[in-house]
């Protein structure tokens, strides 16, 4: 489960449907959400016990890393059909590819989808920010690369001279040249300044995933992260 990373997918997948523009607004309120009816699932942004970010733009919710923000946005623009959501993903290759040369034991990306029978409606909320999924790090890392190569997603390799074409154009130019442009914001602007530095300009994401977990018995399991 790719946590954060997943939010960049997610907000290109907006922009694609043309339900939301950059410069709309989300309302994130003290950082902390009642995702489902009975107020017991909670999303929670990382600074709500500072009392969250209230109203910000689209542009902004990467930057500030916002789970409730990009969640509010995929939930407004799909909520009428959840399963298109997943449908954007598919035609933009996300989970791509499902075998790599050299690379033992790569397995297909699975998303859990309203084709599913265990799906409920609130669960679309969860999968913006990367629940319920499991992608190979190859896997994600040929999406965000295919943002940098202006679009075209082509399949890893360690072979010179050779180069595969997975999808000649995961998005518009139009949206590929908007996500450039946030994804420079989170390290020139946002959470992944740490990355930055003076010498070129620096795009990117910041997150962090669940790698495993640590049993110390009486029911204390504490998860492992990698960032």
């Amino acid at each position: 489960e790719l946590g954060s990373l997943m939010m960049t997918p997610s907000l290109l997948a907006v922009l694609e449907s043309g339900k939301m523009h950059l410069n709309d607004h989300v309302h994130t309120g003290t950082g902390v959400y009642p995702v489902d009816d009975n107020g017991e699932r909670l999303m929670k942004d990382h600074n709500w016990e500072d009392g969250g970010y209230g109203t910000i733009t689209l542009e902004r919710v990467l930057p500030v890393n916002s789970n409730i923000g990009i969640s509010q946005a995929v939930a407004r623009s799909f909520k009428n059909n959840q399963q298109h959501f997943f449908d954007l993903l598919a035609k933009m290759s996300l989970g791509q590819p499902s075998t790599i040369d050299v690379i033992e034991g790569l397995k297909p990306a699975f998303l859990n989808s309203p084709k599913d029978k265990d799906w409920t409606n609130y669960q679309l909320w969860w999968s913006a920010i990367g629940y319920n999924q499991k992608i190979a790090p190859i896997q994600m890392l040929s999406f965000y690369n295919a943002i940098a190569n202006d679009g075209k997603m082509v399949k890893p390799t360690l072979k010179t001279g050779e180069i595969e074409i997975i999808n000649p154009q995961i998005a518009s130019k139009a949206n590929i040249d908007s996500m450039q442009v946030v994804l420079d914001h989170v390290v020139s602007q946002g959470l992944g300044r740490k990355a930055g530095t003076i010498f070129l300009r620096v795009a990117g994401k910041q997150g962090t995933s669940i790698i495993g977990e640590n049993d110390f018995g009486e029911d204390k399991v504490v998860d492992e992260y990698q960032v």
